[in-house]
């Protein structure tokens, strides 16, 4: 673990001001390393209107739903790579948790611009749990 957060501050500076150029291959290879080997797992979130939809927090309901209406696993779902799995998770969520009838929030969470829905897309950090780590 780094010590000194200062200096994670500053490669991060770096990178975003362009003066880490040309070690960013690097650094992109070494995050991927620890996300697929390490003990640390990256997982997204939907913030559509002030709620926040997480990987971790999606119901097997909504999970359900979603791998209904986008015929894809819900432990394969990314958002971050799929306009349909976007909006059909945003729409599942509004359905369960708001009780929107199914169709109509589909047709909400459809009416979100690209731009936004690129917006709405994060990720964070989380510490593997054992069976993530094949134990």
């Amino acid at each position: 673990m780094v010590e000194d957060e200062s200096g994670i501050e500053g490669v991060v500076a770096s990178v975003k001001d362009g003066t880490f150029d040309g070690h960013l291959v690097k650094l992109i290879e070494a995050v991927r390393f620890r996300f697929d080997h390490g003990t640390t797992a990256q997982r997204w979130k939907l913030t559509y209107e002030g709620q926040v939809f997480s990987e971790d927090d999606l119901t097997l309901g909504e999970a359900a739903t979603v791998e209904k209406v986008t015929g894809t696993s819900w432990g394969l779902l990314n958002p971050v790579s799929s306009g349909s799995e976007c909006q059909a998770i945003i729409a599942a969520c509004l359905h369960h948790r708001d009780g929107v009838k199914l169709v109509d929030a589909m047709k909400t969470a459809g009416q979100m611009t690209a731009a936004d829905a690129v917006a709405a897309i994060s990720s964070y950090e989380v510490e593997a749990a054992p069976k993530d780590l094949g134990e």
